[in-house]
Formats: C-alpha cells, structure tokens, sequence
C-alpha cells in the first residue's frame, strides 16, 4: 500500500497548484538543501499506472463508487493532520483527489496540536501528515530510529545500523554515504511519503535591519532595528 501511494501523488501539481515558487517538489527523504541530499527522484516519480497495477496485485479492485475494495472492506485511509502550517488542509485535499484516481480513499482529519500529538501517540491513524525542519541528517534518526521518536513504530535492523553510523561516523564523505542508504531505504520501504520540501518565506520592510536567521530557518530579532 505504501508504494502505491508513493506513485499516486503528483508532487509536482502540488506546488503548482498549492503552493508557490518558493517551495521545491521532494525528491528524497531530505530536502535538497540539508547536508548529505541524495537525489532519490526516481523513486517518488508520479506514476499512476504502477499504482493500479500494485494495487491490483494486491488484490483491491474498483468498487461501484470508484474506491477500490478487498475482502468487502473499502480502501479508505484516515489521515491525521496538525495545524501547525496553513497550507497543509490544501494539500491533503489536492493529494486526496489525486489518490482518488487510482481508487484510494482518503479520509482527512484535523487537530489542533495538543490533540494531533495524542492520536500519533495512541495509533489511531493510517497516515499521519507532518512537516519538520532541521539543519542536519541526523533528523532521519530522530524520526525512523527505534531508540527515538519513531512515530511510525518502525522496527527495521537494516535502516537502524544505517542511522546509528551515521551518527557516529566523523568523516564527511564516509557519513554521506550512509546518509544516503538511510534515506534510499526509507523511501524504498514506503516509511516516508515526502510530498515538498518546506520553505521559510518572510515579508521585510526596507527600514528593516540585522534580521537573521537561525540554522532552521527561523528568524531571529535580538540584533534587529529599524531605520
């Protein structure tokens, strides 16, 4: 199900449509600027074929409705979204129209985010929508090691020898490497549906001055003034 999904959505159409120039179309498990970016593309390739052919393979067939059905029990995903970022409601409901082509429903859900955290504790979820920012790879371990957060529940020895290397590993080239083994299995395994890369955009008045920003892209204001 995981890989039928990962062929069923059109990154593309989603920044196009939703989004603005600002924002980049994933291409791997990490965004393109984070240290250790693997091109992964090839995977993530809008493919709508493929995903009737998994699915039927699969054994879920078109239902009367459209939406494919197995063992009497309809395709319908509930999905799980915090309101954490404006965009993300529009997303999910271009995605779900997407995925609605191919015979998979999707059924979305938003929280606030005392409320989103419980449900990603409790399970009660298939998909669970997030966006995350960090400076480094190693938020792949934070979110897929078993020794973490690993809100997937994910128990993958492969993929934890992987992120426990890399972490460990001081040579650069050495840790980029298996930087990206980690996020080629994450892909390859379905752990990840990555959709865009996320994007700070900020509106600065030409009075103005020493705004910066941190290495997550968060603005910092302590130095900042006004001409």
């Amino acid at each position: 199900m995981r890989h039928a999904l990962q062929t069923a959505v059109d990154r593309d159409e989603v920044v196009q449509t939703v989004l603005s120039p600002s924002y980049l179309p994933a291409t791997s498990a990490l965004s393109s600027s984070t240290g250790a970016y693997a091109d992964n593309s090839a995977l993530l390739a809008h493919d709508p074929g493929k995903t009737r052919k998994t699915l039927d393979a699969a054994g879920w067939v078109p239902g009367p409705d459209g939406i494919r059905v197995k063992n009497g029990k309809k395709l319908n995903l509930k999905v799980i979204l915090g309101a954490n970022f404006g965009p993300n409601q529009t997303v999910l409901e271009l995605i779900q129209q997407q995925l609605r082509k191919t015979g998979i429903g999707l059924t979305l859900t938003l929280l606030s985010l005392p409320d989103y955290q419980q449900a990603r504790g409790a399970g009660d979820y298939d998909l669970a929508w997030g966006n995350g920012t960090r400076n480094d790879p190693d938020i792949l371990r934070t979110a897929f090691s078993g020794k973490l957060l690993n809100l997937g529940r994910i128990d993958d020895p492969r993929l934890e020898r992987s992120l426990d290397a890399q972490a460990a590993e001081i040579d650069p080239e050495k840790r980029a490497a298996l930087v990206a083994t980690a996020q080629r299995r994450v892909l390859e395994q379905g752990y990840q549906i990555p959709v865009f890369e996320m994007a700070s955009v900020y509106g600065i008045g030409e009075k103005v001055h020493g705004l910066t920003l941190d290495s997550t892209s968060y603005p910092q204001f302590h130095d900042a003034w006004l001409s």
